[in-house]
């Protein structure tokens, strides 16, 4: 290997080229550290940052907030509280109903979604008899195709919809065979029975592999799941019972890998849409306030107030404001002021 050339900035060290700066500041941090051993750490340290990604150092404008705990963890602490907070916004705020129902419209649409049938023969060719028969029960079936009677298919896929957008997750237990309770609809004996997350408890035990009411394998695969047989009251034990993964769908909504549970559409923009609704009742009072006009007749100085009272109720004057009024009923010295009002806002 050739000598690096005249003028040149690194140093040949065995089979790699350092820098000459880097070995001079080496150089210089040993010295010092024979002096001043801490002083030759924080220069240290100072490299290190100074050699590190910008967004990693803490400023004044830069918070660096991080996040170490897991997506289940997150879940575990949170995930109920912000479904409820979600819900209430369902309940009260406008612009989060309109969300949601655009998001029901886009997506499921007033029909439903549609099903084509296309069953195929051996030959390639669609088997049209089979096809009609399908499409025929499929419509009788979405007459009444969950377990209450209450919904058909396309209320009950908005319903779903929205629950898995606003609460995170969706739950859904599908029964099927001859049940004497129930009633098939089309002569098919097939029911969904859809269930809010209230159901599966956050419920979580390592050593039967349950993990927020969901029994897994050790792959992280569902077995089956812990559901309430009633709706949960706060504040009581209810029974529960486990069904099987087989039989359980389960539609959540995750932002990470490994999250066994969903968590709201919402939960990233809860604090400002609070935040909105109330600046928007603050600003509707304050109009509220500014609408109510208030008049005042100021008087002259106090040469112009009789001593019999000029302030007495049966010398009190109402002025009833009309378009284009002209008042002219004034008293010398007197004249209309108007208790101002910033509203509305520049």
């Amino acid at each position: 290997m050739g000598a690096p050339p005249c003028g040149s900035d690194y140093t040949t060290t065995g089979a790699s080229r350092v820098p000459a700066g880097e070995v001079l500041m080496a150089i210089l941090d040993d010295v010092i550290g024979v002096f001043s051993p801490g002083w030759k750490a924080a220069r240290l340290r100072s490299r290190v940052v100074i050699q590190a990604y910008e967004a990693v150092k803490t400023t004044r404008t830069h918070k660096a907030r991080r996040e170490n705990r897991t997506a289940d963890q997150l879940s575990q602490y949170g995930a109920v509280s912000l479904r409820e907070q979600a819900r209430y916004l369902d309940n009260n705020h406008d612009l989060v109903i309109g969300v949601f129902d655009k998001l029901e419209e886009r997506v499921v649409g007033k029909n439903g979604i549609i099903v084509e049938p296309h069953p195929v023969l051996r030959n390639g060719a669609i088997a049209r008899d089979l096809a009609a028969e399908i499409r025929t029960r499929w419509s009788e079936w979405s007459v009444s195709p969950e377990v209450t009677g209450q919904f058909t298919r396309p209320m009950l896929e908005r319903l779903m919809l929205r629950t898995w957008l606003r609460d995170g997750e969706v739950f859904a237990q599908m029964v099927s065979g001859r049940i004497n309770s129930l009633t098939p609809s089309a002569g098919v004996h097939f029911w969904l029975e859809a269930l809010e997350p209230d159901f599966i408890p956050m419920t979580s035990d390592e050593s039967n592999r349950l993990n927020q009411g969901v029994f897994v394998d050790d792959w992280g695969r569902p077995e089956k799941y812990l559901v309430y047989k009633s709706r949960p009251v706060s504040g009581r034990q209810m029974e529960t019972k486990e069904v099987d993964a087989e039989r359980m769908l389960h539609l959540k909504f995750v932002r990470r890998l490994h999250q066994m549970r969903g968590t709201s559409l919402l939960s990233g923009v809860l604090i400002r849409l609070s935040a909105l609704k109330d600046y928007e009742d603050y600003e509707l009072t304050a109009a509220r306030i500014a609408a109510a006009l208030g008049m005042y007749i100021r008087k002259g100085d106090g040469q112009s107030y009789e001593p019999d009272g000029n302030g007495s109720k049966d010398k009190e004057r109402e002025l009833t404001i009309q378009p284009g009024i002209i008042y002219d009923d004034l008293k010398p010295g007197e004249e209309i002021g108007m208790v101002k009002s910033d509203r509305p806002n520049p």
